[in-house]
């Protein structure tokens, strides 16, 4: 990694914790009264910009009145009612992001490095209780996730950055995607099909194995 690649992603770690830490204080004063029940770092799946999503209970009651599909609405940023609130606090952390594609392309050796930054932002302002207080941690679930609903990406992100609580109330809502993920794969002929049917699989594992030792 050059010395330019280094500093912008100093800028884009310094950028990214205080424009979040504004979103959520917004989210607190526009959902005041409502339980926030997710916080998501919303992205794509190249990481090529970041925006906050966020959603209460009470939202999602509203929607759900004539949507009988709770675990998709509970579990979609983009169609969330707080999806985008706080996009004007993270104007410089975009420009950053451009300019470090510009620097890095979009190839995954070092696409990773904006990953391990979002990554590690989240875990710092976690650790300060920003998210939640430490009782109510349980029912919140943080995030990075993308309009692609990649189930797996979004279920390890779920796992490494949450309590095992919150986690597994997510992954519960994901692994009926996984199965139906699994059979897409098991019925298609092509060879290409391999490495993603191990990654489904390894996916499913571990996520039958945590609900099994800790449910």
């Amino acid at each position: 990694m050059d010395e330019n690649e280094q500093t912008l992603l100093v800028q884009l770690d310094e950028a990214l914790e205080l424009a979040f830490r504004k979103a959520v204080v917004l989210a607190r004063r526009v959902c005041m009264g409502e339980r926030i029940y997710a916080f998501i770092l919303y992205t794509s799946p190249l990481l090529g910009y970041a925006a906050p999503c966020f959603n209460t209970e009470e939202a999602l009651a509203q929607v759900i009145k004539e949507n009988k599909s709770i675990d998709y609405w509970r579990w979609s940023p983009e169609e969330w009612k707080y999806n985008w609130q706080g996009q004007e606090f993270f104007e410089s952390v975009n420009e950053i992001l451009i300019s470090i594609a510009q620097s890095q392309g979009y190839e995954a050796p070092k696409r990773q490095r904006r990953w391990d930054t979002f990554i590690q932002v989240l875990k710092r302002l976690d650790s300060e209780g920003v998210f939640a207080d430490a009782q109510d941690r349980g029912s919140v679930l943080v995030n990075i996730m993308w309009g692609d609903q990649d189930a797996v990406a979004h279920l390890e992100s779920a796992r490494e950055l949450n309590p095992m609580s919150s986690y597994l109330s997510f992954a519960r809502c994901q692994l009926p995607i996984l199965y139906s993920l699994k059979q897409e794969i098991e019925q298609s002929q092509s060879r290409s099909t391999e490495e993603s049917m191990m990654r489904v699989c390894r996916c499913i594992e571990q996520v039958e194995a945590d609900l099994r030792d800790y449910s």
